[in-house]
């Protein structure tokens, strides 16, 4: 029986080699590609870089011919697994179990791609680029006349037998077919039902499927898909891939995607809210995947951020039914951009991608839907920062919120564990500091279209995200007392969700640049009691030890919850917590609400309060302290009288040692 997925896999390795490529056959019988030296370097001009270049090229070309004598490579192996492919395809017969489909698939697929492959390789081998020390012409030109021989088998016996009944009008008709299953295809993956096994399984060409996609979502979204998933070089996609490539077109829609595809509806771009409303309804569909079924990390890690990141869409969602302005008002963006929107965004660092400008519909303190675009800003070191502001921008003061991503990849987990051998400093100062140029000078070219207008800033985080957002708030202070700040901004307001503490010398410095300049800037502190992550680093921003120094523009309070985090995953459990729950309307206070009352968030009922006390904002001591004696003073604050009783009897033993020994001494002596 002739193995269809088979000749379909080895014609796909086939059908995009190009000039300066090797063909290479792994040891399953499947054809692979080896880039070929000098494809690295390419366009250089002038003499110093051309003898790089050209030494460069060299060591490649060494290692590429040291593997291709491992691997027992040679041209005329490859001619010959050629030619073995052939006759697999001519052992076709008439009771062949092959479908007219799979015979037009083999067919077209031969005629587009496989002969112009081969005559990229002829040009490879008559060239000589494959070989670190070319063989002599005579040799080449062997190489090449067997190839020919192959090249002329294809167009003679195999074009002819499987094309019978295919060609001309067949073979527009083939297309037409395609163009039906697929449509049948997107049917399915835009519905409620669940996908066929066959479909699932199904090859189509992907030329045919960026011709339908394209009529949906317009080209730029469709290549932009297809270059996330690594899949710009494939002819033949299955039904999984295109299932993929339709969740990374929807997650990774751009105002300007929004507006092709109204265009493509026959309609006008509408109103913001409306826009809103379209967008839900793009993406509501959320396709089930078994994603470790996909062996290509790239392909599998773009999946998994594209699908969570539209599971975090699932909230605007849900308030669009609800009648009740005023709990949609305290719906609380800024903590669902820190905690949902801000992991969303970034997955796994390096290893998934936003498009610029990914739109996404959220509600302001006022209940209205605002449509909101995202922009990377940084992500490297595990520094994620993005800046989100309005799609459709109104005339005046322009709100921009830059949100950073907490904990969440192998990278981000060494910022946790940062130490200065002197100082106590919060998780991820030394790197924070090492890019913060960069951080800003990427602020500053997004926010270039608003430098005649008015910002009104919001820098929000949760975890180690948060404490980066303070970083940030004070180097923001100290730019704008110096004057180097370049945009008018009205206001600055942070949103700190479990932060741990930052390192003293910024606190120091915030309050002495708050004092030189008038832009307020209001602090809020959301914490969970018993949180330990609140309580590594130094302190938090905010505190002033002398009272009467307080700066007038500065505003800070603290909700905290009122119940203790009683088992030992208390993370799982404050994230489970802080989920949507019961009637999924999360109350909290907006930037606007006054500070004298109860707030629930997420249905924890938190204390809220103003505050200039050390204790509340973490600080153990006014003045810069050893690092184990402040961990000595928080032991004794945290943990209550026997561990400060233990700590006593201790230093009554150190003391009693210490005064043997001295009278040891002076016996001997």
């Amino acid at each position: 029986m002739v193995n269809f997925n088979k000749i379909i896999y080895n014609l796909d390795a086939l059908s995009f080699l190009k000039k300066n490529e090797d063909l290479h056959l792994n040891s399953s019988g499947r054809f692979t590609k080896i880039t070929a030296p000098d494809r690295f370097l390419v366009g250089l001009d002038r003499p110093i870089a051309r003898f790089i270049n050209k030494g460069v090229t060299f060591v490649f070309k060494a290692a590429r011919a040291l593997e291709r004598k491992w691997s027992n490579q040679s041209p005329d192996r490859n001619i010959a697994a050629i030619n073995d492919l052939v006759s697999q395809i001519l052992d076709i017969d008439e009771e062949s179990p092959l479908t007219p489909s799979q015979r037009n698939k083999i067919t077209l697929y031969v005629e587009q791609y496989l002969l112009k492959g081969l005559n990229e390789y002829r040009q490879t081998l008559q060239s000589g680029e494959m070989w670190l020390f070319p063989p002599a012409k005579p040799i080449r030109k062997e190489y090449v006349s067997q190839l020919d021989r192959v090249i002329s088998r294809i167009q003679n016996e195999v074009l002819p037998k499987m094309g019978e009944g295919v060609k001309n009008n067949e073979t527009t008709e083939a297309v037409r077919n395609e163009k039906m299953a697929i449509s049948c295809l997107l049917s399915y993956l835009e519905s409620d039902l669940k996908l066929p096994d066959e479909l699932r399984t199904e090859d189509y060409f992907q030329d045919v499927v960026i011709e339908m996609l394209e009529s949906r979502y317009g080209q730029d979204a469709v290549a932009r898909a297809l270059e996330f998933y690594d899949l710009s070089h494939m002819h033949i996609l299955t039904g999984d891939d295109i299932a993929a490539v339709l969740m990374g077109i929807k997650a990774n829609l751009t105002l300007g995607d929004l507006r092709k595809c109204c265009e493509l509806m026959g309609k006008e771009l509408p109103s913001e809210e409306k826009c809103c409303d379209l967008l839900v309804k793009m993406r509501g569909h959320c396709i089930a995947f078994d994603r470790h079924a996909y062996q290509h990390k790239p392909y599998r890690r773009q999946l998994e951020k594209d699908i969570k990141f539209l599971s975090h869409n699932d909230d605007y969602r849900f308030l669009q039914g609800v009648k009740n302005k005023d709990k949609i008002a305290k719906f609380s963006y800024y903590e669902h951009l820190a905690r949902d929107i801000a992991y969303g965004l970034f997955e796994h660092s390096k290893q998934s991608r936003f498009a610029e400008g990914v739109l996404f519909p959220a509600y302001d303190n006022k209940g209205s839907a605002v449509l909101k675009q995202a922009h990377l800003i940084f992500d490297r070191e595990g520094i994620n920062v993005a800046l989100v502001r309005p799609a459709m921008p109104k005339e005046g003061d322009v709100a921009i919120d830059l949100v950073f991503r907490g904990t969440h990849c192998r990278e981000s987990a060494k910022r946790c564990v940062s130490v200065q051998h002197k100082n106590v400093v919060g998780p991820g100062e030394q790197s924070f500091e090492r890019r913060s140029q960069d951080i800003f000078s990427a602020i500053d070219e997004n926010l270039r279209p608003f430098e005649d207008r008015g910002i009104n800033l919001t820098v929000s985080g949760h975890s180690l995200g948060a404490s980066d957002s303070l970083r940030l708030a004070e180097k923001y202070a100290e730019r704008l007392s110096s004057g180097d700040e370049k945009h008018h901004i009205n206001s600055l307001h942070l949103h700190c969700f479990n932060t741990p503490g930052i390192e003293s010398k910024r606190l120091e410095s915030f309050l002495s640049n708050l004092a030189k300049i008038s832009t307020p800037f209001y602090i809020h502190y959301f914490d969970v009691k018993g949180d330990p992550v609140q309580q590594t680093g130094y302190g938090r921003l905010g505190y002033c030890e002398d009272i009467k120094k307080w700066p007038s523009n500065l505003f800070v309070s603290i909700f905290e919850s009122t119940s203790y985090i009683r088992d030992l995953n208390f993370l799982g459990s404050f994230a489970n917590r802080m989920r949507l729950k019961g009637t999924k309307i999360r109350r909290v206070h907006s930037s606007r609400s006054t500070y004298q009352k109860e707030e629930g968030l997420f249905g924890i009922k938190l204390q809220q309060r103003m505050t200039n006390n050390a204790d509340d904002l973490g600080i153990t001591a006014p003045t810069e302290i050893n690092g184990a004696e402040q961990m000595v003073k928080k032991l004794k604050t945290k943990l209550g009288y026997k561990v400060e009783k233990l700590i006593d009897k201790f230093e009554e033993y150190k003391a009693y040692f210490f005064r043997n020994v001295d009278a040891l001494t002076t016996k001997n002596q």
